[in-house]
């Protein structure tokens, strides 16, 4: 049947005015939708279920129109076959193909909404609540406490600036603030209401989370930090607060990021760890490297730098004081031992390691076995303080059938032998004894 004459008997039978109805009434629908849906409370995405609806009831209503008003008149006027069957007429499969190209169109528009203002949502939720586990670190902005509009800008700075520092040395998978804000507003969009914390502890999941503030005190700018379970219950760790300089943030950001840092590189290693506040990462990336290239002549040059990157950190300053007894620098060994000693904070384990050092310079050799026995004891693994063992085992108090259960203590697997000196030196001392 041609075109013209399809439209034309369409026009006969009323077919284009009752879809006017349809469309002209839906049309109507969403516009009245869209301006009673924020007063009586509705979800955003009330239109766009509406227009779903109604793309989808379109070629059901045409289907409708057929079987009310043209099925009747087709029947009237309809032909029997040889074998007693109806014949279709053009029009009727004319109707039924435009029928299945509209209902093609409509569901394909339909997706497309659906797409628009849901898929988005869907793979939000999919990519943020996939792989929950304690190595995700939810990091917020950090909050002005100044007063000043001017400093609004250092909080995301500062929550930017430890996000890449966690990302650029594989700490954690990092969700920022700017994720968890867009997810709270599809919730809103959905729900009709959300909450930053139920989106972090309910879709989210950090293993931990790190938040700050900051204020000013006259022209310093003073930055606290703190890392926090996931759910936001408990605060694992508050650093301490740092100042700089008001025109200058940066230096605070990168100083709380440092102690960020050091403690998520720390936190497993409380067992070993000498210090009761985590030490800035830079200098526990000295001391790593430091270990790592021990007995070699830059390995006093990297405790060096160790101490001058954060004067507080104890690990480096009595490894240093080790170092130089081990060269015979007694005097020195002594004087930056008993320096350590009268400084503030030291905890009574850094005492029972400085005591002693203090018992090896003296020549006491029972104390320093008693004393390194108790560090020993917390950490038997830690091939430092077990290669000490060893020594004072063989060559201070003469038990040489001690060292082989020390040995067995670490698991030499884990390092590799060829470029490891300390593991040579536990070699050497096993084979002696």
């Amino acid at each position: 049947m041609g075109f013209s004459n399809f439209v034309r008997e369409c026009r006969e039978k009323e077919v284009f005015k009752m879809l006017s109805i349809y469309i002209v009434t839906s049309w109507v629908l969403i516009q009245v939708l869209a301006v009673i849906q924020e007063p009586l409370g509705l979800p955003t995405k009330s239109v766009s279920v509406l227009l779903i609806a109604l793309l989808i009831g379109f070629p059901i209503y045409i289907l409708y129109i057929w079987k009310i008003r043209l099925a009747p008149l087709e029947l009237e006027k309809s032909l029997v076959g040889k074998k007693g069957k109806r014949k279709r007429s053009k029009f009727e499969a004319t109707y039924f193909s435009a029928l299945a190209v509209i209902a093609l169109a409509s569901g394909l528009a339909a997706t497309v909404v659906f797409q628009n203002n849901f898929g988005a949502q869907q793979a939000a939720e999919q990519e943020l609540a996939y792989n929950a586990n304690p190595n995700k670190v939810a990091v917020l902005n950090f909050h002005n406490n100044t007063g000043d509009k001017e400093l609004d800008v250092v909080g995301p700075m500062a929550a930017d600036w430890i996000l890449h520092g966690i990302t650029e040395n594989r700490m954690g998978q990092v969700v920022t603030h700017d994720v968890i804000e867009n997810y709270v507003q599809l919730l809103e969009q959905s729900r009709g209401s959300a909450d930053e914390i139920a989106v972090i502890k309910e879709v989210i999941k950090p293993g931990k989370a790190v938040r700050g503030s900051y204020y000013t005190n006259g022209d310093q700018l003073v930055m606290q930090a703190s890392v926090m379970t996931g759910d936001l219950e408990e605060t694992l760790i508050s650093l301490p607060a740092v100042e700089c300089d008001r025109a200058n943030p940066l230096d605070c950001i990168e100083a709380a990021k440092q102690g960020i840092l050091g403690y998520l590189a720390t936190e497993g290693m409380k067992a070993e760890s000498l210090e009761e506040v985590p030490p800035s990462f830079k200098a526990y990336q000295y001391l790593l490297e430091a270990k790592a290239k021990y007995a070699t002549e830059v390995y006093r040059e990297l405790l060096l730098n160790s101490i001058a990157e954060d004067p507080d950190y104890f690990e480096p300053k009595v490894l240093l004081v080790a170092d130089y007894y081990n060269k015979g620098e007694y005097n020195k060994a002594d004087s930056l031992n008993r320096l350590i000693s009268t400084q503030t904070g030291i905890t009574g384990r850094q005492l029972n390691l400085l005591n002693s050092y203090d018992a090896l310079i003296k020549g006491d050799n029972r104390r320093v076995y008693a004393r390194m026995g108790e560090e020993y004891d917390r950490a038997p693994w830690e091939i430092f303080t077990n290669t000490s063992m060893m020594v004072l085992s063989l060559q201070f108090v003469n038990r040489p059938e001690d060292v082989a259960e020390y040995y067995s203590k670490v698991d030499m697997s884990l390092f590799d032998l060829a470029n490891c000196r300390e593991c040579v030196n536990r070699l050497i001392i096993k084979t002696d004894a």
